[in-house]
């Protein structure tokens, strides 16, 4: 509602408050959110980040726009690995424009889309190389991997089966963070 507010004027702001505080799907889905909370940790500091970016380049110095570029490239980055798909489909247009800003011409978003780049390929890269020493292949997470897992003990489409490799995925992405 801030970002609305910072882009749109106040009117806005508060119409997209109260629309978020009487939806029933907002307060239903609230209730069930805690595996999702680093995600989102991550996707809200994205669009904060963007915010920064994009909205404060004609008054900010070259360093903060570039820094502003990186925070919200990290950002991203840890979002995707922690749930690829669904910071895909939502930081996915904030990429696109992004990019659409710096093919225009302007140096100042040029300089944002380099920092995205190198703050979004540190966390990558990271994951990249963890995927490779737990699963031999950079590009498969250890939750994907049908070769490290005991079927013999819980069938793969199982209730249980799904509730403990989500359990231990969570468990362990609290660790990282």
């Amino acid at each position: 509602m801030a970002t609305v507010h910072r882009l749109l004027g106040p009117r806005r702001g508060l119409l997209a408050a109260s629309v978020f505080l009487c939806s029933p799907l907002a307060l239903g889905l609230s209730l069930t959110a805690h595996p999702h909370l680093v995600s989102r940790t991550f996707i809200a500091l994205a669009v904060w980040a963007y915010v920064r970016a994009t909205v404060d380049t004609d008054q900010a110095p070259r360093r903060a726009t570039m820094l502003a570029g990186l925070a919200l490239g990290l950002a991203a980055g840890l979002a995707f690995i922690s749930r690829p798909f669904e910071s895909a489909m939502l930081l996915g247009p904030i990429g696109l424009h992004v990019a659409w800003r710096a093919l225009r011409g302007d140096s100042a978003d040029r300089r944002v889309v380099a920092g995205v780049a190198v703050g979004f390929a540190v966390p990558l890269a990271l994951f990249a190389f963890y995927n490779a020493q737990v699963t031999g292949s950079a590009l498969l997470p250890p939750r994907f991997d049908r070769t490290h897992t005991r079927y013999d003990v819980l069938p793969p489409n199982s209730m249980e089966f799904r509730i403990t490799t989500h359990v231990s995925h969570n468990l362990m992405m609290l660790g990282v963070y």
